[in-house]
């Protein structure tokens, strides 16, 4: 290695040393494994100074079968929930009396593969309720006129309760859909009632 002279000092000392521990330039063999050895961090020195071992490592390991029970999330749910998503949202309160059907709420929906959602699966949740807590109110959903109702959701308590099912609409096609919910008591004197509506999309 060449010396750099600066005026008025003595030029520094090129001792160009390569011997282990000899404090000169570092070269081949000087970092020897004799001396990474003594001054190595082993597997004894992590387990009794650090208190860090493989075996305490695996018996704090979160395994499938702790997620799966304990925090009730296996690699199936998050899946599912991942390919999930709220699609429709309404809370408005609707009601009809008697036992003729009344569609209460229209909704509309794009099945779009390239640009939108591949939706394959809808998920329907709904409070309900019924004015007497005896008659039932049903709560139907249907798509795009069709005579026949995809999801039916009951209930005979006289105070919100929530309901739920799913709606298979992996064959309506791309495209812009309707969903229409209708609503009906078993009593001709009785009120059934909505209030809010969820609809999920899963792909």
């Amino acid at each position: 290695m060449p010396s750099i002279h600066v005026r008025g000092l003595p030029p520094p000392q090129d001792h160009e040393h390569t011997a282990p521990g000899d404090g000169g330039a570092l070269g081949t063999g000087v970092v020897d494994t004799a001396q990474l050895a003594n001054e190595a961090v082993d597997n004894a020195k992590v387990a009794t100074a650090a208190a860090i071992a493989k075996s305490k490592l695996a018996a704090l390991e979160i395994a499938n079968a702790d997620i799966a029970t304990d925090a009730d999330i296996s690699k199936s749910k998050l899946e599912t929930q991942v390919r999930a998503a709220l699609y429709h949202g309404d809370e408005v309160e609707v009601s009809t009396t008697g036992t003729t059907e009344a569609q209460v709420k229209d909704l509309a929906m794009i099945i779009d593969p390239t640009n939108g959602l591949d939706l394959k699966t809808l998920r329907i949740i709904a409070r309900l309720k019924s004015s007497d807590g005896v008659a039932q109110t049903s709560f139907a959903i249907y798509h795009d006129g069709g005579g026949v109702a995809d999801l039916t959701l009951t209930s005979i308590s006289a105070t919100y309760e929530e309901k739920s099912g799913t709606i298979d609409c992996s064959g309506w096609g791309t495209g812009r859909h309707t969903i229409e919910t209708k609503l009906v008591s078993d009593d001709v004197a009785e009120t059934a009632y909505n209030e809010l509506l969820e609809i999920y999309g899963v792909q």
